[in-house]
């Protein structure tokens, strides 16, 4: 018996998921350069860009506002648009710093067991090693 495949059309591999930009801009995690660059499209003068960069800075990590309108030195017009044509400041920044929280949680979890591994005597590594034989075998 023999068994004939046709293959009509070439099978094309399409992602499961595709990427879709946000419809809102995010200023958290964005450097001075970026936010600059932010700032510009919307249609901040060039000269007031470098003032308003440090103002946002300051606001969002800094101080570690929520939201734009808690930010009383920008004036009413570009708070209006930044919280238009931008992302909730909140959000982001609790987020990033959970994230941040996390790491630093993990790392500092890490130094303190490399240094208590330090200060192990020979016999404190041997109860551990029984220990270990002990909850594996359980």
């Amino acid at each position: 018996m023999t068994v004939t495949l046709q293959i009509a059309q070439a099978i094309e591999k399409t992602p499961l998921e595709r990427y879709v930009a946000p419809e809102k801009l995010s200023l958290v995690g964005m450097t001075r350069q970026e936010l600059s660059t932010a700032l510009g499209s919307l249609g901040v003068p060039a000269a007031q860009r470098k003032m308003r960069v440090q103002q946002l800075w300051h606001w969002l990590y800094v101080r570690g506002v929520s939201s734009f309108s808690e930010m009383f030195n920008i004036s009413k017009e570009l708070r209006a648009a930044l919280d238009d044509r931008t992302e909730s400041v909140g959000r982001k920044i609790r987020d990033a710093e959970l994230r941040k929280v996390t790491y630093y949680t993990t790392v500092a979890a890490a130094y303190a067991t490399l240094d208590a591994l330090d200060h192990l005597e020979d016999h404190d590594v041997n109860r551990l090693q029984d220990l270990h034989r002990e909850l594996g075998a359980a």
